[in-house]
């Protein structure tokens, strides 16, 4: 459960956001090998992520971060962004984070996807 209503979001609070990310693309990921060994069809991702209600509060959270710390540059964004990736020794964390960062922070200050 990931619990976030509004104003500042602490560096702890967006790994409880990645974490959640990480559980949903780990569910994924799963039910998506199951389904093949079944020979059934695969789940679509949005399938999924509905399972889990307190996503979007998370996406929030997250955009809200690169908000708080857009207002430096983008080479400071960049700097948080590789110090929050390269942070992490697990490569599939790694990608999950650097996915969702990617894609949540778009449009943010000068941040492009």
């Amino acid at each position: 459960m990931f619990n976030y209503e509004s104003g500042i979001v602490t560096r702890k609070k967006l790994e409880e956001a990645i974490d959640l990310f990480v559980q949903i693309e780990t569910d994924y990921k799963e039910l998506v090998k199951e389904a093949q060994l079944k020979g059934q069809r695969p789940p679509l991702f949005k399938e999924v992520e509905s399972k889990y209600p307190d996503v979007e509060t998370a996406y929030e959270a997250v955009k809200q971060f690169a908000r708080q710390i857009q207002p430096n540059d983008l080479s400071n964004m960049q700097r948080v962004f590789y110090g929050i990736v390269n942070s992490e020794e697990d490569s599939f964390r790694r990608a999950v984070i650097s996915d969702y960062l990617t894609i949540e922070w778009d449009g943010i200050g000068d941040w492009r996807k």
